[in-house]
């Protein structure tokens, strides 16, 4: 119901319901609450497939003779293309799991008829599309800059990270944008900063707890580190968007 007062021109004043485009108040409390929700389970969900296609891909052996000894092993040509592969197994679960989630998240936490659905449905395929592809294109020219270039492990490997954890949770907000009817474009820049920030967190985290871990890389050696890595960027991503108003009608 709404509220007419005077100005000093004595025209009347309308003021928005309760609730209303900022969604504020219990709004505001419960989406907070749905995507907070939605960053821990996609977070604890891309983990676990993470972890169920760990090293699902496995680099081909070859012999090798070094002196009188021969040993079988994989070559650094065959472990590469292994672990991009693995790479975009583990960041298309994470990725599928986080739109599913955030789609959800958004179609509950809006006061308007939301679409939990829809979100849902558009962020699992955007987001797993964008965790499996990233790592194809991004990984190939962190090796060759390495062994080219000979850029530093740490240089490389950290804007690698942040474009596949920003990128892919930027998709995966799509079903964010869709299921409550927000603003893509905010929608995808908050989501991008979310998941930066939450990289951040990981990174410094992760490597105090486990400096030899590798946690500059897409997929760290120690399952804590890896459990982190899915965590982080989800909360992050998830936190932000919490703030995103509706579009309006």
């Amino acid at each position: 119901m709404t509220d007419e007062r005077s100005n000093d021109d004595d025209s009347p004043v309308i003021s928005d319901p309760p609730g209303a485009l900022s969604e504020g108040g219990p709004a505001g409390a419960r989406a907070w609450l749905a995507c907070v929700l939605a960053g821990i389970a996609a977070g604890l969900i891309g983990f676990g497939l993470g972890e169920a296609g760990h090293d699902e891909y496995k680099p081909a052996a070859v012999k090798r003779q070094m002196g009188n000894t021969t040993t079988v092993r994989p070559s650094p040509e065959a472990v590469r293309p292994a672990f991009v592969l693995n790479t975009s197994l583990a960041h298309a679960g994470w990725g599928a799991a986080l739109g599913i989630a955030l789609g959800v998240a958004g179609g509950l936490s809006t006061k308007r008829k939301g679409r939990p659905l829809t979100g849902a449905v558009v962020g699992m395929v955007a987001g797993g599309l964008a965790g499996a592809i990233l790592p194809m294109f991004v990984l190939p020219v962190v090796f060759h800059a390495r062994s080219e270039w000979e850029v530093d492990s740490m240089v490389a490997g950290l804007p690698a990270l942040l474009a596949i954890w920003g990128v892919t949770a930027a998709a995966a907000a799509l079903g964010f944008a869709i299921g409550g009817r927000r603003p893509i474009s905010q929608t995808v820049a908050f989501a991008i900063l979310g998941a930066i920030a939450g990289a951040v967190v990981y990174l410094v985290v992760a490597t105090l707890l486990d400096p030899l871990a590798e946690t500059d890389q897409p997929i760290a050696l120690v399952w804590r580190a890896r459990l982190l890595a899915r965590l982080s960027p989800s909360l992050g991503a998830a936190a932000l968007l919490a703030t995103v108003r509706p579009a309006a009608a």
